[in-house]
Order: structure tokens, then sequence, then C-alpha cells
């Protein structure tokens, strides 16, 4: 049994940690059965407290309303009653019309004249508070529409969408800016949006108040209109638990949970030991969190500190908000200021127009909204302590993601967080996304990283990041470059990496692709696009490949790829070329697999030609799989200084050799100091990949980055897989000396770039080594 973890540094756990982390199933609430330790189950569960709330204005009230055949007096969003001019009339809420009779089944005054006759409709409704609000109260505006609205209370505009004039109060002629279906609508109806704005004795005192709302249709013979609203104050937090994060509207949660492993003596949350029943097995911890984004790491531990289970908790913390949405009419600038900022409609950055996004920025969408840059740009300039997040709204639904579009079109994310959303790139955009986390997003189309080059061209570079639960990244008729990232655990029918009609240069390189378990999931697919054309002069450099129920690479049709230095393992086959498609294979390693290299023709297997043609493979080893080479239907391989295992391939100096790696059963497959293979490749090289390969956050080997002198300290720091167990050695004399264990890191939820500090003697020198091993249940 491992060790407990013991000079992992505080900072360390309680900022990185609790930033990075993740854990490999749902958020909001969390149930693990162990069977590894017997019976018994893990539970965590952000509490919903009760809540005071009051209703000030309900839909189903009577209003005050007017028709939008001409304009309303001044001042109608705030006079009284009494006061209101000529066209007011009053009828019981909700308002609308509509071609079928479901989407107007929860109105009570209906609008048959409007379609043809008027766009706007005009609502207001007096109310009185006798008691100021309470300082700890909020204010909550709850509307259902179709197709725009713009919200006021006593004068001030609160909440808007799809109006073009807002803040300003629109013409009684004008249009919503596009179309949004109520929750009863036909097609693609929304649920109806509710806007925090904030707290109560901001907006309302004692005495009377008017909440006045105009609705605008997106066409003078639209279909339908609907326009409802409620307003509501409320005491007490409130808590949204979705099934990827948990939304708060107080600082204050409660965690809560069982804990009935076996052997398990407790629990903690972000490090702090949470109260437990030995009894029962139920645990608790309350905790103050800041406003915004907080990433709980949740861990049970047995009496010899060795953690059972390590998990994460996603909590926003909603303490203010500011709504977002529309067309920008200049440069705007989102800050943490702003608090949550909730985006219920599309906003759209338009040609010549920027919009920047600062650190720690949490956006909340709606379903349906999102961010379309359209000739304009995108800057996300998130840190690695304060990243930018964009999450939906509930918790868990998808919502509608990042897209650049047309020429000029530049998204530019640095240090960011896209949950349940999609970044894509179409006609003429380019993109940057650094250090990037992008998850559960398992749609099919558009992708989680979706280009489509037509017809014009696009650029997409990815650099430092983690994707992690989706279908597939598609990159189609585009310049792609993919850098120092993981890939893993891809749903049914998709592949880690896809490219169609990629353009020439196109680049993966350092990436760890991981975890198709389905049938027909590629590591990485080089094809043609739909009309024919193929993706050339791409390469695949430098990549750990492995768990695929189908192919590492495969290539096809026409394709022309070079791989170099991967090490590929547990696939159907390595490397597949297929339809006359060209490649070259140099220091790669391909192991555990059923065929290093299959080359035939996919369209017609009866073929007598049409296969692959392997042009160049040297300095390689296919060893440890079912068939190290097959080539069927008239397909080529030019073969030298490679090692096939079971076979004479004709060309200078191939071999058919045991490797002797160090470890067959532990995939260290480096050449042993005494391996046959050694010094016999071209140019005197060893054959085989040279390790470590694959992303720095999940390297096929252990490594230590970077080591920093603070004081009499030495601070090493390594990446760790949270799919791997490491532990971190000190010795005086490396060659025969003994090795003194500093620390043991157990699996993470999450990559995490950690440091571990030891003490440093400066009359003696010591030297480091980091050694890793599989997880509990892994096998590599």
């Amino acid at each position: 049994m491992k060790r407990k973890t013991t000079t992992l540094s505080g900072r360390l756990a309680g900022t990185i940690l609790r930033r990075v982390l993740h854990r490999p199933s749902t958020l909001g609430f969390l149930v693990l059965a162990m069977p590894a330790f017997g019976q018994g189950e893990f539970t965590a569960v952000v509490e919903a407290p009760g809540e005071q709330s009051m209703a000030l204005v309900q839909a189903e009230d009577v209003w005050h309303y007017r028709k939008g055949t001409s304009a309303p007096e001044a001042g109608w969003q705030t006079v009284a009653d009494a006061a209101l001019g000529e066209g007011w009339e009053s009828g019981a809420g909700a308002f609308g019309y509509a071609d079928n009779p479901a989407e107007t089944a929860g109105c009570a005054t209906l609008l048959p004249d409007m379609r043809n006759g008027y766009t706007t409709f005009c609502i207001r409704r007096e109310f009185t508070l006798r008691d100021a609000p309470a300082a700890d109260e909020r204010l909550w505006l709850t509307t259902d529409w179709d197709d725009g609205f713009i919200a006021w209370i006593d004068g001030r505009p609160v909440a808007h969408a799809l109006v073009n004039s807002a803040p300003s109060e629109p013409d009684y002629g004008d249009l919503a800016s596009g179309s949004h279906e109520s929750s009863r609508g036909t097609g693609s109806p929304n649920a109806p949006v509710t806007y925090d704005l904030g707290s109560s004795d901001a907006w309302l005192d004692a005495g009377s108040h008017v909440l006045a709302i105009m609705g605008l249709n997106q066409a003078r013979n639209s279909s339908d209109f609907i326009l409802r609203a409620d307003l509501t104050r409320a005491r007490g937090p409130s808590v949204i638990a979705g099934s990827l994060l948990t939304v708060s509207r107080a600082g204050t949660i409660s965690l809560i949970g069982t804990n009935t492993l076996p052997d398990a003596v407790g629990v903690t949350v972000d490090g702090m030991e949470a109260a437990s029943d030995p009894l029962t097995g139920r645990w608790s911890r309350t905790l103050q969190l800041p406003g915004g984004f907080n990433r709980l790491l949740v861990q049970a531990w047995d009496a010899g500190g060795v953690p059972l289970v390590t998990t994460n908790l996603d909590v926003v913390v909603e303490l203010a908000s500011t709504p977002r949405g529309g067309e920008l009419g200049g440069d705007s600038v989102w800050t943490a200021a702003l608090g949550i900022v909730r985006v219920s409609e599309p906003v759209i950055v338009p040609p010549g127009v920027t919009l920047r996004i600062e650190p720690g920025v949490v956006c909340l969408f709606g379903r349906g909204a999102g961010i379309s840059v359209d000739g304009g740009r995108l800057e996300v300039n998130g840190t690695s302590d304060e990243p930018v997040c964009f999450l939906p709204a509930d918790g868990g639904t998808v919502w509608s993601g990042i897209t650049g579009d047309g020429p000029g079109s530049v998204l530019d994310l640095r240090h960011f967080e896209i949950c349940a959303g999609y970044v894509e790139l179409l006609d003429g955009a380019n993109g940057t996304l650094d250090d990037g986390f992008l998850h559960d997003y398992v749609e099919h189309s558009p992708a989680i990283i979706h280009t489509r080059g037509s017809p014009n061209p696009v650029s997409l570079v990815v650099r430092r990041c983690h994707v992690l639960r989706y279908y597939e990244i598609l990159c189609q008729l585009s310049l792609n470059r993919l850098e120092d990232s993981l890939m893993e655990h891809m749903a049914a029918g998709g592949d880690g990496i896809d490219f169609d009609g990629a353009k020439p240069g196109s680049l993966i390189r350092r990436c760890t692709v991981r975890h198709g378990p389905s049938t027909n999931i590629d590591a990485i697919d080089i094809g043609e696009y739909s009309s024919g054309e193929s993706s050339r002069g791409v390469t695949i450099a430098d990549c750990l490949l492995y768990d695929f129920v189908d192919k590492g690479v495969s290539m096809g049709v026409q394709v022309d790829v070079a791989v170099t230095n991967c090490f590929i393992h547990h696939v159907d086959t390595g490397l597949a070329v297929k339809d006359r498609s060209t490649a070259t294979v140099r220091h790669t390693t391909i192991t555990a697999s059923q065929s290093g290299i299959h080359a035939y023709n996919k369209a017609d297997g009866s073929a007598p030609d049409g296969g692959g043609f392997i042009t160049e493979a040297v300095n390689n080893i296919f060893w440890g799989n079912a068939a190290s080479l097959l080539l069927e239907n008239g397909s080529a391989l030019a073969a030298h200084h490679s090692d096939f295992e079971g076979m004479a391939v004709r060309g200078e100096g191939n071999m058919a050799l045991d490797p002797a790696f160090v470890d067959t059963v532990a995939l260290d497959c480096r050449l042993s100091p005494d391996s046959p293979l050694r010094g016999r490749g071209a140019n005197g090289e060893n054959p085989g990949a040279a390790f470590p390969v694959g992303a720095p956050m999940a390297l096929s080997h252990p490594l230590i980055d970077s080591i920093d002198v603070a004081g009499t300290q030495v601070v090493l720091h390594f990446r760790a897989d949270p799919e791997r167990v490491y532990s971190l050695f000190a010795s005086e004399h490396p060659a025969a000396g003994a090795w003194t264990l500093i620390t043991d890191v157990f699996p993470l939820p999450l990559p995490a770039r950690l440091s571990a500090a030891a003490d440093l003697d400066p009359n003696r020198s010591r030297y480091y080594r980091v050694v890793s091993e599989p997880a509990p249940g892994r096998s590599w």
C-alpha cells in the first residue's frame, strides 16, 4: 500500500488542486459504488437549504396593457395607474397569440388582432411594499417570451432580449432583432429565463413601484407572440444542482454525503476535515466560498492516509450578476466586477468590434445562448489562477457554444474552461485556444472543436488543452496545429481527432489521445472531405495513443501523412493506411495491438489494387502485436532498419529481434541497456520511439520539468496524470546509493503541475527522480 503524501505544499492543495482538478463523473450529485473495496458507497451533494420567497408580481395578475398601434405616452413606465392615458386596457396575464392552441394555453388575454396589426405590446403592473427589503434579500425577474422584450422597474431598465435599441425604449413600430420561441412554442422552445437583479434594496424601498415591459415581435406577420413575467423577492440561498455543476446564490454552502466504504475513517473537503458519523456513515462540511467559480476537492481516507476516493464538486457562487445578450454596438469589456455574467440570448460581435473578457469572469449560458463572432474579435484573457469559465446556467444543459464565422472573425482564448459547449470556426475565421479545458459535450454536431474552411480557409491552433468526455474534434478544410494537449473519453461513433481535407502543414504534436471504448472510434482519423478533397502534408509527431477498439491512426482516402516518434499501444490497428493513401513512419513503437501496420483497400476489399503505400518506414519497432504487418490489395512497404516481430521484411537493416523492453508488463518500452536493438537503427540510432512522448499533462514516462532553490529548500516541479500514482525520491549517490522517499502523490481528478519541497544541504549533492505506476484498477 502506498504511503501518505507528506510534503506537497499547502498552497498546492489549496490553489492548484482547487482550480484545476476534476473528477470523472457528474458534479452536482456524486454517487460512487466502490467494488474494489467491497461493499459500500461514497456520495457527495451540495445541500439546498430552504428559501423564503414572496411574489411581488405574478404573470396571472391583472395588468394594464396597451397595443402598439401608436406610441405610448412619455413616462408610461413610472406614472401611477390612474394617470395612464388613452389606449390602455386591463386584463389578466399572460398575453399572446399563436397559430396552435398549445402555445397560448397559459395566456389569459389573447391578442388575435396583433398579427399584421402591430409589432409591439406594452404591459405594466403597479405593486406596493409595506416595508423596505432586508439587506440579504434578492430580486428575481422571470420571463417567458416570443420574440423580444425589454423590462423596467420604476423606469430603470433591468433586462432585455433581442431588442436593438436597448437599454433605450424601442419605437412602437420596431421589430425584435431575432427569433425566440417561448416555452410552449413549436420547433425549438426555450425554458423561461430568470434574471438575478441583485439585492432588492438596490431597486426597491417601502412604497409603490411599477414593473413595465414592452414585448416585440420579429415580424408583422409572425405566427405567434407571447409575453409573461413574474417578479419575486427572496431571502435565504437557493441552489440549482445540475448534472455537471451547482449554482448557489449564497457563499455559505453545505456539503453532505455518505461514506460507507470499508476502511474509510474520514472525509476532507479542500484538505479540511468534515464532520462524520461512524455509525451512519453520514458526513457534512459547511464552507464559505467566494463569488465565482469554485472547484472543491473531496476525498475519503483510510487510517494510513491513503485516499480511497478523490473527486471534485464544482460550485458557482452567484452573489451578483449582470445580464448580457444581443449585438454589441462597440468594443466591450467583461470583468469580474460584473459578478456572474448571465447570457440568455446570443451575444453577437459584429465586424470591427472586440469583446474582451478578463480573468476570473464566469459566464452562465441559457439553452440556445452563446457567443457568435461575426467578423469581430473575441479575446479571452484568463490566467492559470483565474481562468475564464463558460458554463451552463442550469448546471447541465448544452448551450450554443462560441463561434467565429466569416472572414476577419478571430477567437483568441487563453486560460479558459468550457463546459457543455463548443468552439467552432467557419468560413475564413481564425482561432487560437491556449491552456483550455473543454469537457462534457457529446453532441455530434457541431463537434466540441469544429472547423470548416469553406468557402474561405480557416486556421486553428490548439495548445496545452484538455478535452474530456466528448464525441470528437472535427477539423474540415482547415490548417490545424494541435500541440501538447490531452484528449480522452470519446463517445461512441466519434474519433479523438478527425481531420477531413486538412491543409498541408497541419500538425498533431506531443498529444495524448486515449480511451475510445466503443467500436469505430479511432484515436486520430486523417481523411477526406465529403467533396473529395483529401488531407495532404499532415504530420503526427511525439504522440501517445492508446486504448481504442479501432485504430491508432487511420489514413484514407488518398491522404498523405508522416508519423514520427509516436508510441501506440492497446488498439486494434496501430496504423491503417487505406485507399491509395501514402505514409512515412519513423521512430515509432507499436505494441499490444492486433496489428502494427495494416494497408488495404477499404472501399473494395476484393480488388487487386487500391491499397495503401508506406513509402518509408525507418527505425521502428513492431513487437508484441498479433501481427506486425498486413499488406493487402496491392499495398506496398519500403522499410529499413526496423524491427518486425515474426517476419523477415525485405530492406536494409530490418530485424526480427526481441527488443528487450525495460518492462513489457508496465509498458515501459524503452530499450534496456542490453537490448540487441541498441545502435542498430539507421545512422547508428536506436530504433523505436524516444521517450517521453505525449502531452506534458499525460506523458508516457514521468518527468521532473524544473527545479527551483528557495532558501534552504529545493522545490521540484512535475506534472501528474490522473491515471497514475507518483513517488518522488532523493539520493546522494544515484548509481549505487539508497533512494529516500520524499513524497507519494495519489491519483488526482485532473492533470496538474505539482510542486514538492525538500530540505537542501549546501555541502552535499542531491539527486532526485520521480517514479510512476498505473493507478489501482488500471493496467497501463
